[in-house]
């Protein structure tokens, strides 16, 4: 691992493997040591912002053209009200989709969340906590499509999370929870809805 792989260099990787047409499992596997060093990079990330800006908590440091993959920031602004809140705080899925989350700085609980109507006890009512593990700098969670997670970050210690997505969220309808109604609903977009949809 070396300051010399940077953005570019993990970004003909993902290109590569999304080019090869395998499973998604096969293509986090692919990728996963490459983004272990991209996460290892001391300097790719404040270089990176310097160069287009950060102007909100979360920046996109590449969009691939026509509708390709994108590789965001999320905690960059280190607003200290930011810190110990995930960009989404109910689980969710990404849909088709498969993720890559890796902690750059800071640190996160990676949970797993699965349906569970007969869990009616918990912070979700109706879901069931299939997995959670600590993570600090360097930790990733590799997630493959329709799985449910949520990080929940550690509290004051100014996490940055690295996130890549094979298309951007907005594209695709996906799964989130609704506290209001203790259930599951599909959507489109960035946040899962706060009420169900009518």
């Amino acid at each position: 691992m070396t300051d010399a792989y940077g953005l570019n260099e993990f970004s003909d990787e993902v290109r590569a493997s999304i080019a090869n047409q395998q499973s998604p499992a096969a293509v986090l596997a692919a990728l996963s040591p490459g983004f272990g060093s991209l996460l290892a990079n001391p300097t790719f990330l404040r270089e990176r912002i310097e160069k287009v800006g950060a102007h909100s908590d979360e920046v996109c440091l590449h969009a691939e053209p026509g509708q390709g993959f994108v590789v965001l920031a999320r905690g960059a602004s280190q607003k200290q009200t930011n810190q110990g809140k995930s960009h989404a705080v109910v689980p969710h899925d990404h849909g088709p989709l498969w993720a890559l989350y890796g902690i750059y700085e800071g640190g996160s609980n990676l949970q797993r969340w699965e349906p569970d109507t007969s869990e009616q006890s918990g912070p979700f009512p109706g879901l069931r906590l299939a997995s959670e593990r600590p993570a600090s700098a360097g930790g990733m969670d590799a997630i493959e499509p329709h799985n449910m997670h949520l990080p929940v970050h550690t509290p004051g210690a100014g996490t940055i999370i690295i996130v890549v997505y094979n298309k951007p969220l907005e594209s695709v309808v996906r799964r989130g929870y609704v506290a209001a109604a203790k259930t599951v609903v599909d959507f489109q977009g960035v946040f899962p809805p706060l009420k169900v949809p009518a």
